[in-house]
């Protein structure tokens, strides 16, 4: 029987364990760095890591190389969460690049304004450093905002779509449907004293075209309404409750996909919110929705006595709540006499 040499076996068998855990823990250890994107707080973090050099020539020198890798990964891990940001339901931040619309090098300078997130940089027992960086999604200085949108014509929210009836909130709720138009009292009959001759044939007018469902905010077509008051009047009849501060529209259960410019349409699929609507300086500096998870935390954007609607579905890959062309009637209403939605102050429950 072979004798077998039990110091080495055991000693290579030690070197094996060895090596594959300092394998296992490079692998976590790369691993661990991540990005997200932050829509209730409206930021992107990255989480970014490092190890001591072989270079350090003393702990403090390993230190500081550890810090610099782990800025480095995660400034790496920034700019690919940065590209993924979807501006609109079908354009993300990396499609623009693409397109020449965005240019890559103000996406690195954002960037590299990242700042540290208080309390985030920690070493471990081997001198490993992670560090999480964060950049604004909207700000007037330096936010993703400033990349993702460009000054536009602004154009008037539209006016209610009076072909449902709406239903106006005052002290009690009362039903306003659009005035019947007076009765029309045909001419008396006359009996002709020669056959009339037979018209020429006509053809039926084309039907109207309905509204397109829109992909993008360049979709959301003019209004009649005034510019200047960006609310468009409350038609005749209807008559605003006032005092809204804000609008709530609660998507729970819907799997609603966050975008930086959101479309609110109604029910027939015509826009009543979109970045047109809205000064090009108030998104860029709070953005044009807020998102919260539910209604009773991070709704403050919408003030103490928001307007509460349900949305009926969402569309354009999830990412634009449809609500109840009444609903959006009320809105628009209300938004005449409050203007919370040119302040911005509208919250998606999600």
């Amino acid at each position: 029987m072979k004798k077998v040499n039990l110091l080495n076996y055991f000693s290579r068998s030690m070197v094996l364990v060895g090596i594959l855990t300092c394998l296992c823990f490079s692998v976590a250890f790369a691993a661990e760095g991540d990005a997200i994107t932050d829509w209730e707080n409206a930021v992107i973090r990255g989480k970014g890591y490092g190890a001591p050099s072989e270079r350090a020539k003393n702990p403090g020198h390993a230190r500081i190389l550890a810090h610099q890798a782990a800025m480095l990964d995660a400034y790496r891990r920034l700019a690919e969460q940065a590209k993924g940001i979807h501006i609109t339901a079908t354009s993300t931040i990396e499609d623009n690049i693409s397109s020449g619309d965005i240019v890559v090098g103000e996406v690195d300078a954002v960037i590299k304004r990242a700042k540290v997130v208080p309390g985030s940089e920690t070493y471990d027992e081997y001198g490993n450093c992670s560090v999480t960086l964060e950049v604004p999604l909207f700000g007037v200085n330096n936010s993703i905002a400033k990349l993702a949108f460009k000054p536009v014509k602004k154009v008037a929210f539209p006016a209610p779509n009076l072909n449902v009836s709406v239903t106006v909130e005052n002290n009690t709720k009362t039903t306003v449907t659009p005035p019947n138009p007076a009765p029309v009292t045909p001419p008396a009959a006359t009996v002709p004293t020669t056959p009339p001759s037979e018209p020429a044939p006509t053809m039926p007018a084309p039907a109207s075209e309905p509204t397109p469902a829109i992909s993008d905010n360049k979709d959301i077509p003019d209004t009649k309404a005034s510019v200047g008051s960006s609310a468009a009047p409350a038609p005749k009849g209807l008559t605003a409750k006032g005092g809204f501060t804000g609008l709530i529209v609660d998507c729970r259960g819907l799997d609603l996909n966050p975008v930086m410019s959101p479309v609110i349409r109604n029910a027939q699929n015509e826009p009543i919110y979109g970045y047109k609507n809205l000064d090009y300086d108030k998104v860029v500096s709070v953005g044009m929705a807020g998102y919260a998870k539910n209604l009773n935390e991070n709704t403050e954007r919408a003030g103490k006595n928001p307007l509460v609607v349900k949305a009926i579905r969402v569309e354009n890959n999830n990412s634009y709540p449809v609500i109840s062309t009444e609903d959006a009637n009320k809105v628009l209403v209300e938004n005449s006499a409050s203007h919370f939605l040119d302040n911005c102050a509208v919250v998606f429950v999600r």
